[in-house]
Parts: C-alpha cells; structure tokens; sequence
C-alpha cells in the first residue's frame, strides 16, 4: 500500500512541477505560479448559472440509493454505497 501511494504522490509532484515549468515559459519567465488569483481568474471568467433545486420527497431520495451498485469501495468521502444503502432511511431525511 505504501508504494502505491508514494507512485501517486510522485506523480501530482511531477504534475505540479510541469505546470510551473510550462506556465514560467508561456510568460517568458516574467510571472510566478504563486500569482494563483490571476490563474483563478482566467479559469473562471465566466459567472456560474443559476442553480434550481426541485422540491423531491425522502422516499424518492431512498429509490435513489437504493438503486446504487452495491460496492465495498469508496471516494473521498469514504463512504461505500454498501454504507449509504444500509443507512438510506436515516440519512434520505436529512438530505431531503
């Protein structure tokens, strides 16, 4: 396991130390990739649309889970759907 997360971690490190490298380049070396409001900005000109949430119910937030895959794995948030389906009636009310 330890090996497979120091690939990863030496991977984003090489990542990271690319983009500088090609960002102090396209600006002839004049600006730092510590400058990370001027990267935002150009990232996200645009403002984002409005978001409309529909009104659902918690039976229908539980058909929803209910019809996950049911795995062992997990993301981020490490929780698996095996966990979301065991506990789809005490947090579809909540998530509602």
């Amino acid at each position: 396991m330890a090996t497979f997360n120091e690939y990863f971690v030496a991977t984003a490190e090489d990542i990271k130390r690319q983009s500088k490298s090609n960002f102090i380049i396209r600006n002839n070396g004049n600006n730092s990739i510590d400058n990370h409001t001027h990267l935002m900005e150009q990232a996200f000109n645009k403002p984002y649309p409005d978001m409309k949430y529909k009104y659902t119910m918690t039976k229908e937030i539980e058909q929803i889970i209910k019809f996950f895959k049911t795995k062992n794995s997990y993301g981020y948030d490490e929780i698996s759907t095996k966990i979301l389906k065991i506990g789809s009636l005490f947090i579809s009310s909540p998530l509602n």
